[in-house]
């Protein structure tokens, strides 16, 4: 968890090589915490970039068990057009 803390906190917003690294880490790990700051990290660092943006709404619509995870999907809803986010969050895969 710590090294995907360091990864979102030492990159300034909108760097592809961070993003990269966070969407790789919340793809590939099945550690709860490091998803978590993963998916954090992301919608601090994924701003204008909507691949990013669509991959944590993914990895967020069946976790809305918490304000935090609504407020990361609020965060998803405002950065993507609404039909793609509508679609995203409706679909079962």
């Amino acid at each position: 968890m710590e090294s995907s803390q360091e990864l979102g906190h030492h990159t300034s917003p909108g760097n592809e090589t961070a993003i990269r690294a966070l969407v790789r880490l919340l793809k590939s790990t099945q550690d709860d915490n490091t998803r978590w700051s993963a998916a954090e990290s992301l919608g601090s660092n994924g701003t204008g970039n909507e691949t990013a943006i669509r991959i944590l709404a993914r990895s967020l619509r069946h976790s809305l068990s918490s304000v935090e995870a609504y407020q990361l999907m609020t965060t998803c809803a405002e950065k993507l057009p609404y039909p793609e986010f509508y679609q995203i969050f409706h679909t079962s895969r």
